[in-house]
């Protein structure tokens, strides 16, 4: 049901509109199992987002093949398609499995929640969704579309970032400190490894101010992640350097500079 209006959406806006709006949906749905449903109408609710979502992006994914596809090779880029997203769902399947086996089921929700996230970063480098003011009437409105889209995308890029560092340094601490094996090892060093990956993604070309911001983003996200995952309780002056930390981030990302 969800593919009829997605696709009216999609001639008017765009496939790259309706990718991201499935896609915003999925790590909705992700993040709420995630949190563990309260009552069958919640859970109702995430498989319903879950459900609008593969609409939404399947709809996107062929409406682009169609578009993009040379004639002559319009069969065969649908038939890559499939297979992309055969391989694609048996690969995330079984990560997920393996975490939900060996971690637990909130982790490995929240592993989708880091891919959603990146999904999204990744989908505002695509021209259709970042135009050019300047090509447009009321190009002062449509700046400050592109500058609101930026910094979604960069909040976005850091939250995920939170999570491969601090998820990364968690697995390792529970594979040596709690004896849980290298399995935990292993997987802590690859999101380890994947934050780095991540913060290239940023639009601000400077590393240092980008990681000068994350500092703050990493102090915010590891007294949450202590709260979701080990029950941390922060007091007052946790919460008060959390939150002077994160002006911190926003003063270093979006101050008004001029260029």
């Amino acid at each position: 049901m969800a593919s009829i209006p997605a696709g009216r959406l999609g001639d008017r806006r765009g496939a790259v509109l309706v990718l991201i709006l499935g896609v915003g949906l999925f790590g909705l749905a992700y993040a709420g199992f995630t949190a563990g449903p309260t009552s069958v109408l919640a859970l109702a609710s995430w498989f319903i987002a879950a459900g609008v979502a593969i609409g939404c992006v399947e709809t996107a994914e062929h409406a682009a093949v169609a578009a993009l596809a040379p004639v002559q090779l319009r069969g065969s880029a649908f038939g890559l398609l499939a297979a992309v997203q055969s391989f694609g769902n048996l690969a995330a399947s079984a990560s997920a499995g393996l975490l939900w086996t060996l971690v637990s089921p909130g982790v490995a929700f929240g592993y989708l929640v880091a891919w959603m996230l990146l999904a999204l970063s990744g989908s505002w480098r695509c021209p259709a969704v970042r135009p050019d003011p300047s090509a447009w009437p009321a190009g002062k409105v449509l700046r400050g579309r592109v500058r609101s889209m930026t910094v979604l995308r960069s909040i976005l890029l850091f939250v995920l970032a939170a999570l491969a560092e601090i998820g990364g340094a968690w697995l390792v601490w529970q594979g040596v400190r709690e004896h849980r094996g290298l399995v935990f090892v292993g997987a802590g060093i690859l999101a380890l490894g994947g934050y780095g990956f991540v913060a290239t993604l940023q639009p601000d070309p400077h590393f240092g101010r980008i990681l000068a911001a994350y500092g703050g983003v990493f102090v915010a996200g590891s007294l949450a992640w202590g709260m979701a995952v080990d029950g941390f309780r922060p007091d007052g002056y946790d919460l008060a350097g959390a939150a002077m930390c994160l002006a911190g981030v926003a003063v270093i990302m979006w101050a008004p500079r001029d260029g």
